[in-house]
This record gives C-alpha cells, sequence and structure tokens, in this order.
C-alpha cells in the first residue's frame, strides 16, 4: 500500500514538474522572433527581407554551440557571451576548464547564463564521460566515475545506471543540461591512443557497448539531461587522434562500428548524434573529406541507412583535423550545409568573443547566395526546438533500469 501511493505521489510530482517545465518552455518560446510557420519563409514576398533575415539569424543562432574565456558573469568575455544568449546569436555553449573552479562558482555562471534570457532554452555542454575525460572531480563536489572500459570488465549494468543517475543529477543541479557522452567507438584497435589506452569504450562487442551506452543515455534522461553519442562513423580501430589530425579509417574501419548506432535507434535513440572528423572513401575517396563535412556520411549513412532522425552535432571544429585545411567559418558552413543541426566550436585555440557574430555572418551569407538551402536550416532548427523539448520533460523515475 505505501509502494502504492509513494508511486502515485512520485507520479504527481513529476507532472506537476512536466507542466510548469512545459510553461517555462512554450514561454520561451513565444517569445521567439521566428514564425510558427517555418516552411512559409522560403516561400514569402521579397518585401519583408530584414523580417525574413532576422527569422533566419534566429534559426542559425541555435544551431551554433561555442565556448567562452570567463568564470563569472562580471567577466568581460562572459558579459559578451550573456548578449549573446540573450539575442539568440547562439543556443549552447561549451564549458572547458577554463571556466569551472569551484562548484560555487560554477553554479553561479550556469545561473547567469540560463537567467539571460534567451529565446529557446540554452544547452550548456561540458565532457563528463567519467575515467580519463572528466572535467569535473572533487573539487566541485562531483564523484570523479570509472572510465567505460572498467565500467563494461565490472559488467553490472545496474551498476553502471546507478553511477551514470548520480553523475546526471549531480550535472542537472550544476545548472549543466548537455554531457557529450557516451563513447560508442567499438575497442578494435589496442594502440588507439585516444580512445582505447585512454579506457573511453565500454570494448569491442557491439552488444555491450550499446547495452552501457543504453544505461548512459536513459540515466540522464531521466534526470533531464541530453547525450550525444560519439564519434560516428566510429573512431575505435586507428592509432591516430582527430584532435592533431585528419583521420583516414579506409584501411581499418569495419561496419560493425555502426552496430551500436543501429542498436540504440532500435532501443534508446541518443538525443544526438556526434560526427568525427573520421574519412572513409566511401564517402568521397578524392576529397579525403571528414564525416564532419560529408553529406554522405551523415544524409545518406547516419540517417538514410540507419535510421538516425535526431540531431547531430560536430566534434570541436577547432580540432586540428579540421583547423589545418579550414578556417572556422567556412567549416562551419560545409558542416550545415553537411547535414549538421549543432555546430560545435570551443574557441580555445584564439579565443574570440566575437565568434558567435563572425559565424552567423558566415552562414547567413551562405544560404542567402545559395551555398546552403534554407530548408537545410528549417530542418535543423525543428530538430533543435524538439531537442530543447526534451528538457523540460525529463522521463519519470518510477522503477530501474528496463
Amino acid at each position: 500500500m505505501r509502494s502504492a501511493i509513494r508511486k502515485g505521489s512520485e507520479m504527481l510530482t513529476w507532472a506537476a514538474a512536466a507542466g510548469l517545465g512545459l510553461l517555462w518552455l512554450n514561454a520561451s518560446l513565444a517569445r521567439q522572433p521566428a514564425p510558427t510557420d517555418l516552411m512559409s519563409l522560403g516561400m514569402a514576398p521579397a518585401g519583408p527581407h530584414q523580417a525574413r533575415t532576422a527569422d533566419l539569424d534566429h534559426m542559425i543562432g541555435q544551431m551554433l554551440v561555442v565556448g567562452f574565456y570567463g568564470q563569472s558573469a562580471s567577466d568581460g568575455f562572459t558579459r559578451k557571451i550573456l548578449g549573446q544568449v540573450r539575442d539568440g546569436r547562439i543556443g549552447g555553449v561549451i564549458l572547458m576548464d577554463q571556466n569551472i573552479r569551484s562548484r560555487d562558482q560554477l553554479e553561479r555562471l550556469t545561473s547567469a547564463l540560463h537567467a539571460a534570457d534567451p529565446p529557446l532554452p540554452l544547452l550548456i555542454a561540458i565532457d563528463q564521460e567519467g575515467g580519463a575525460v572528466q572535467r569535473l572531480g572533487p573539487k566541485q563536489g562531483v564523484p570523479r566515475l570509472p572510465g567505460a572500459a572498467r565500467l563494461a570488465r565490472q559488467g553490472s549494468l545496474e551498476r553502471a545506471t546507478e553511477l551514470y543517475a548520480g553523475l546526471a543529477t549531480e550535472l542537472k543541479t550544476l545548472g549543466i543540461n548537455l554531457n557529450l557522452g557516451p563513447v560508442v567507438d567499438l575497442a578494435r584497435n589496442p594502440r588507439s591512443r585516444i580512445i582505447v589506452r585512454q579506457g573511453r569504450s565500454f570494448g569491442t562487442d557491439p552488444g555491450t557497448v550499446a547495452a552501457f551506452a543504453e544505461a548512459f543515455i536513459r540515466a540522464h534522461r531521466r534526470a533531464g539531461v541530453l547525450t550525444a553519442a560519439k564519434h560516428f562513423p566510429g573512431h575505435g580501430s586507428t592509432a591516430a587522434d582527430s584532435h592533431r589530425g585528419l583521420i583516414d579509417l579506409t584501411e581499418s574501419w569495419s561496419e560493425s562500428e555502426l552496430e551500436p548506432y543501429r542498436m540504440l535507434v532500435g532501443s534508446e535513440p541518443p538525443p544526438i548524434v556526434m560526427v568525427g572528423h573520421l574519412h572513409l572513401d566511401r564517402f568521397d575517396a578524392d576529397a579525403k573529406i571528414p564525416a564532419t563535412l560529408s553529406k554522405e556520411a551523415i544524409e545518406s549513412m547516419l540517417r538514410g541507412e540507419i535510421g538516425y532522425q535526431g540531431a547531430v552535432i560536430t566534434d570541436d571544429l577547432e580540432m586540428g583535423a579540421i583547423r589545418r585545411t579550414y578556417k572556422t567559418e567556412d567549416a562551419a558552413v560545409l558542416a550545415i550545409a553537411a547535414g549538421n543541426d549543432l555546430v560545435l566550436i570551443s574557441n580555445t585555440r584564439r579565443p574570440d568573443p566575437f565568434l558567435p557574430e563572425r559565424l552567423l555572418a558566415k552562414v547567413r551569407a551562405a544560404v542567402l547566395d545559395g551555398t546552403i538551402p534554407r530548408r537545410r536550416i528549417e530542418d535543423a532548427y525543428h530538430r533543435i526546438v524538439a531537442l530543447k523539448r526534451m528538457l523540460a520533460v525529463p522521463e519519470p523515475v518510477l522503477a530501474g533500469p528496463r
């Protein structure tokens, strides 16, 4: 009887929270400058050109996830970012080491970011996989988590779910709503420095990888935190590091590296998939372009073959694999044209508070001159709105892992 009463109370509490969350998100949506009938934007008469450009800027801004320097709302760089958030010039930020000191400081920073009154809820992203990749730790009052390889060796999905649920709750409390994980790369090459040797993969078996990734995704979803499965189409077969340069996977890659994505799409689709700076000749044998900038990789393989229909984000466009060949703004245009809905730029190599304006201007020009079809921006915007609706309605926790 007590159990039934407790479950009923949980359902009422969740329903009330969900209702408040939807009211908040709907109020945000009501403030946005973009019209509700986005399909009509490209067919509007030439007269209201200025209004149509403002609508376009709003949609492009939501696609940008940018890093910044600063640890408090009073820092000059942070003040600039707060203005860009308020004006809808960016749809998200990524927190790096330079943004993080103490727990209190981080809570104040994320509170200021959320309170900037953006037209849509702001994505605040972080890399907190566990093991070798976790920006938060005991200094911020966040317990350190084992890496993926260690958790998989222990073999307990229940334990993994418990740990990831605790992590997700900590992130939510800290005002962070996007964790850039889990890694779903297969540990196919023992010499892989960036994936296997750092213990970031759940293993060599696609089923095991998918099962633990599912635990990661679901635990975060229940806490109202988004996740991004990475690095599509698979980073675990090469010893090279895409932070340093473009990786050609053509000789080492296997179709089995797509299996975790197929399994997740069938059971627990990740809200976001991150595409890596990884080349296969099947994308474009002559140009040697990375998956990040390849329509063949995103539209044909990820969406077509695998059937994934959620949001797609680039890996950091400042990594060596991109910056050695492309200017950041040019890479952003190519990434969006290829099918990415969100463009991630850490803004750490040459920190620039005006980067969002330059990105927006470059992408806007590419839309107006036909390089990027306007429909591509509208499709991305629809996915981003759907993504941000998830933040308002986390899944109720009424039972253990499925």
